[in-house]
């Protein structure tokens, strides 16, 4: 039968230097025992922890996206309920900094004008679920041209005939001008 062995104390600097004098560390002694009297001795405190949309917000400003959640009719008629507004989307369809959740619709046919690319978009909702960068063409609050590409995710809602829409939307009318100029 084997014994076990016997914990040694190592003695090292304050950055882990062999032979220097400093601390001791072992279980309970140390630095180790230093953090954990400081444990004990402060109460924790309850952090609340971010929503991925609030920990990725700042980034997805800083690169021209938006985050839209809310609520459409599956037949596209007005009655959305827009329930967040998040990264750039305010920036991206003209809206004021301030402007309220509430206000803003993004599938609206202010701002995506063409009948057309609504129903194929709602159809493409409605059938796969989801869709990956649908390059539309729509319109700010002021009535000037955007091109953004949208990637969303759709799911039936518990009243009939309404999805519950989540999108990522990107502003990439800098590159459709100059792709444009390129042909």
């Amino acid at each position: 039968s084997r014994r076990p062995r016997r914990r040694r104390k190592v003695r090292h600097g304050g950055f882990g230097r062999a032979g220097d004098p400093g601390r001791v560390d072992d279980a309970g002694t140390g630095a180790e025992a230093g953090l954990r009297e400081h444990a004990r001795r402060e109460p924790r405190r309850r952090l609340r922890r971010a929503t991925a949309e609030e920990a990725l917000e700042p980034l997805l400003g800083l690169a021209g996206v938006g985050v839209y959640r809310g609520v459409i009719s599956a037949t596209m008629a007005q009655d959305a309920v827009t329930q967040e507004v998040g990264g750039a989307l305010r920036s991206i369809l003209g809206y004021p900094e301030d402007a309220s959740a509430a206000a803003i619709a993004l599938f609206d046919p202010r701002h995506l004008p063409d009948p057309l690319t609504r129903e194929t978009l709602l159809l493409a909702l409605i059938s796969e679920q989801r869709v990956c960068d649908y390059l539309v063409q729509g319109h700010r609050l002021d009535g000037s041209s955007v091109w953004m590409e949208l990637t969303v995710h759709a799911v039936p809602d518990s009243v009939p005939s309404r999805l519950v829409v989540s999108a990522l939307v990107r502003d990439v009318s800098d590159r459709r001008r100059r792709e444009d100029r390129a042909k």
